[in-house]
């Protein structure tokens, strides 16, 4: 029930900003630069989710993916503040090789129809460069929110620490 709402939101999210709105839902200048904290929202709130359900059992992986990945969207929303500029520049200067690149093809005819039926034929939107943007935003989140639920759970192993795996294993050394 969870998954359907998010996917929801998260175009109507999209409509808003590329249609209604025209502006960033977050105050970002450029616009485009929300495109690295929705999806990543998405993630931490199916992540949330998962947790919750659980009722305080959560796996430490989930634990340690949603804390981490909630400190690098934080970094990110900071960084976004603080040097949109540079951002801007970044993606600007290698949009042509996403754009221009040979093997778009297939994912462009994949896309199309899909950017038809969410933007209803409303404006020239390229859902390959919004794809491309977004995933590229989301990268140094999603790979700190992996880094950050491996070592939840490597922490989490009996003897990751030094220890030994199992107490009962414990024999007295003689004196």
């Amino acid at each position: 029930m969870v998954v359907p709402l998010i996917v929801a939101a998260d175009l109507a999210w999209l409509r808003w900003f590329l249609i209604g709105g025209r502006r960033s839902l977050f105050g970002l200048q450029p616009m485009a630069l929300d495109l690295g904290i929705v999806p990543t929202l998405s993630v931490l709130a199916m992540v949330g989710h998962l947790i919750a359900s659980r009722r305080g059992r959560g796996r430490p992986f989930l634990v340690g993916a949603a804390i981490s990945g909630s400190v690098a969207l934080i970094a990110y929303a900071a960084r976004c503040l603080t040097m949109p500029e540079t951002i801007d520049h970044s993606l600007r200067s290698i949009s042509p090789a996403f754009s221009g690149w040979s093997g778009a093809g297939p994912f462009r005819r994949f896309l199309a129809p899909l950017g038809d039926a969410i933007f209803l034929n409303a404006g020239p939107f390229d859902l390959w460069e919004i794809t491309w943007v977004a995933a590229l935003l989301c990268l140094p989140q999603a790979l700190i929110a992996l880094a950050g639920g491996l070592l939840a759970s490597w922490l989490r192993r009996p003897g990751a620490r030094g220890g030994k795996a199992d107490p009962s294993q414990d024999v007295a050394e003689p004196s």
